[in-house]
């Protein structure tokens, strides 16, 4: 990866784990299925530093749930939405490693503080021709975020989780992913927000280069594993 220069993150495997069940306090999200239009409200104000675009190299599948886990319960345990877009094998195992974390993961979907999403069928609603469209994304992904945005009376950091990118990556059509990494990008840019994208790391030994694409789409990069400095060799 020569020339490539992306800051390495290691979130928390005991991030929050507080000693008592946290109940996320925010205003409830009465509808999560209202459109924009039927919204009547000033733009939502973001924070424009909190833009922060993460990628989780992940070997293992336990790896990713507490990866995702600390980054998410962080964010509700600091009273910040969370969106949690994954697949259907996936989506299961990382909110019992929530609710592992003592956080009340029943009450923060109820009261719209923590969204869950399908991957696969997330992606149906803006996919065309097998290609991100990016006015439906807006109209889909863009839209729940700005929902989520306007229902706060202040300015609010959202954390989302997304695995859609790596559902591509693995249906062979990685300019597709690498498009909606772009159109996250440019959702960032409107609205303030953390990010933080899963890949597994089996996509890459063989295509080091796609490997470099995906990371420069990304601020941070998490490894798959903790950086390990190897032992000299005296042979």
């Amino acid at each position: 990866m020569a020339g490539l220069r992306r800051r390495l993150l290691s979130y928390a495997a005991d991030a929050a784990r507080p000693e008592e069940p946290v109940t996320p306090s925010r205003e409830t999200i009465k509808d999560p299925t209202q459109t924009s239009a039927d919204i009547e409200s000033p733009p939502p104000t973001v924070h424009e530093a909190h833009q922060h675009h993460a990628v989780q190299f992940y070997d293992d599948e336990k790896t990713l749930y507490a990866t995702v886990a600390g980054f998410l319960g962080q964010g509700l345990v600091d009273e910040q939405p969370a969106v949690l877009i994954a697949t259907a094998a996936h989506c299961g195992p990382i909110l019992d490693e929530l609710k592992g974390r003592m956080l009340n993961v029943d009450h923060a979907q109820a009261s719209g503080d923590l969204v869950v999403l399908d991957a696969e069928e997330t992606l149906a609603q803006f996919m065309r021709d097998d290609v991100p469209s990016a006015d439906a994304f807006q109209s889909t992904v863009g839209d729940l975020i700005r929902r989520l945005l306007v229902k706060r009376s202040k300015p609010t950091l959202i954390r989302a989780y997304g695995e859609m990118v790596d559902v591509l990556w693995k249906d062979g059509k990685p300019d597709a992913a690498i498009r909606l990494e772009i159109l996250w990008n440019r959702l960032a840019d409107r609205f303030g927000f953390a990010l933080l994208c899963g890949y597994s790391m089996g996509h890459f030994y063989k295509q080091t280069d796609r490997f470099e694409d995906v990371c420069r789409q990304h601020a941070h990069v998490v490894p798959p594993r903790p950086l390990r400095r190897q032992p000299p060799n005296y042979a």
